[in-house]
């Protein structure tokens, strides 16, 4: 449940989720770093060690498969840190890829818990426990007990990683339990909607280009070579400015409202342009967030529900 509480807390100190339904996957041997650059949307060569990056696997449409971050730990080593349903689409597309490369994938997702600390105030209670904050966006950091971290702001707000290994006591994961309130799961979602950051599958996946998403540069790099999806990628990036047939938009609205999943997106003219995909109310600035899947021509500002919730 969604509580002002929580919200609050955001603007003023700070809190951690711990993200439970994540999994993880290791990827190594000699040929990681070419196989998975040539599978996966974004530069893989380009990551330089204890580096993060988000990715994607795509169909030959260029529609989403899975969303994952890809931690470089060396040449040879890499882990994918993915939603549950993200993580068990990804496992098993790179499992069929393998066949002859120099590599073996393992799941993990037993071996770190995954925590994330957000709000105002993140950096000073991290630096107020002597760790490290002076690091470059998605760039990791180390604690003595292996933990790994990194830093990245897509939600607007800060935001750090880490992750936890299992079986060691760990003394940064007791800092956030002992001394910080929790997120809930349900606020953990509605701070992606309201910064429209896609979520696989919730707000994107099989039906849609990943040129749908707001933030889907952040996903795919140019220049890099082809993998699955890269000439329908490439040719509406360089003939359509970037814009799929179908855009991916988070539309506020003020009061508490509902919209079923599928309730018709509508224009000016009445006419249905879209479907609602998920929808989540901030108690605290009493607004209602809707992600819609609309017609790219379609102007945000004359998009409007057929069916008014609650």
């Amino acid at each position: 449940m969604i509580t002002i509480e929580e919200l609050q807390v955001l603007e003023t100190n700070c809190a951690f989720h711990e993200a439970a339904n994540t999994g993880f996957f290791l990827l190594r041997g000699n040929d990681a770093s070419t196989f998975l650059h040539r599978l996966l949307s974004n530069n893989v060569n380009a990551l330089q060690e204890n580096q993060v990056q988000h990715n994607a696997l795509l169909d030959r449409k260029g529609k989403v498969l899975s969303l994952f971050r890809l931690l470089k730990k060396d040449s040879c080593t890499f882990f994918g840190i993915a939603s549950t349903t993200a993580h068990t689409q990804a496992f098993s597309l790179l499992t069929q890829f393998i066949l002859s490369s120099e590599v073996s994938l393992t799941d993990v997702s037993s071996s770190f818990s995954h925590f994330i600390l957000l709000g105002a105030k993140a950096d000073t209670f991290l630096e107020e426990h002597d760790i490290e904050t002076k690091l470059e966006d998605f760039n990791c950091g180390k604690l003595e007990d292996g933990s790994m971290y990194w830093r990245e702001n897509l939600l607007g707000i800060q935001t750090w990683h880490f992750l936890f290994p299992t079986l060691f006591p760990n003394k940064t994961k007791n800092l956030f339990t002992e001394h910080l309130p929790s997120l809930s799961a349900e606020t953990f979602f509605l701070l992606h909607l309201q910064g429209e950051v896609p979520l696989f599958p919730e707000t994107i996946g099989s039906e849609n280009i990943l040129l749908e998403a707001a933030k889907s540069s952040h996903f795919y790099a140019r220049g890099k070579g082809c993998y699955p999806g890269q000439e329908v990628i490439e040719r509406l990036l360089t003939y359509n400015k970037g814009k799929a047939p179908f855009s991916l938009r988070t539309l506020s609205l003020s009061g508490e409202h509902f919209f079923a999943k599928g309730t018709d997106v509508l224009n000016a003219k009445n006419e249905k342009c879209g479907q609602v995909l998920t929808c989540g109310y901030n108690p605290y600035l009493k607004q209602t967030s809707v992600v819609v899947r609309a017609k790219s021509n379609q102007p945000t500002h004359e998009l409007q529900m057929s069916v008014r919730g609650r």
